[in-house]
């Protein structure tokens, strides 16, 4: 497979290396999301994501969506799986979310999370790394038959990296 590179995002968005970097423009205020280029089909895949600007009072998601989604339009989580880092941590699954304390200010800026996208065995399965050696796991539908990375920036500035393995 290719390397993971950022592709369609929302206005409001700068991408940067070659797609590999994006960025929350600094004159906007709302979320701003941004899909990943390839799509899952089968077999485990590590995609690392570095959170070069990341204040600890704001949010990034950082997770999987449906693989068929162009573009987000009113509900920025609807069909997506992973988890709110920041000052209040959270899991969101298919466009719920649960609050997730032992999150709360776990990933600061300059660290990088990995994210690991399991669909070849018996329960599909999406795994958060943090730095700190602490991994969650959500289960993910068996009936979804393809994903893309889903990062959603919060603040002005924000930006994301992608890391090759």
């Amino acid at each position: 497979m290719n390397p993971e590179k950022f592709n369609k995002h929302s206005p409001g968005v700068t991408l940067e290396e070659d797609g590999r970097v994006a960025i929350h423009d600094p004159d906007e205020t709302r979320f701003r999301y941004v899909l990943g280029k390839n799509i899952y089909h089968q077999g485990t895949h590590s995609l690392k994501l570095k959170l070069e600007m990341f204040t600890d009072n704001f949010c990034v998601f950082v997770g999987i969506g449906k693989g068929d989604v162009v573009q987000l339009q009113n509900d920025p989580y609807a069909g997506a799986y992973g988890w709110g880092l920041g000052l209040n941590g959270t899991e969101w699954k298919d466009g719920s979310y649960e609050n997730k304390p032992e999150l709360n200010g776990r990933v600061r800026q300059g660290e990088t999370v990995k994210l690991v996208l399991e669909l070849d065995c018996d329960v599909p399965n999406l795994s958060l790394h943090l730095p700190n050696g602490q991994q969650l796991h959500i289960e993910i539908p068996e009936s979804e038959t393809s994903w893309k990375l889903h990062v959603n920036l919060f603040n002005e500035n924000a930006k994301i990296r992608l890391v090759n393995e």
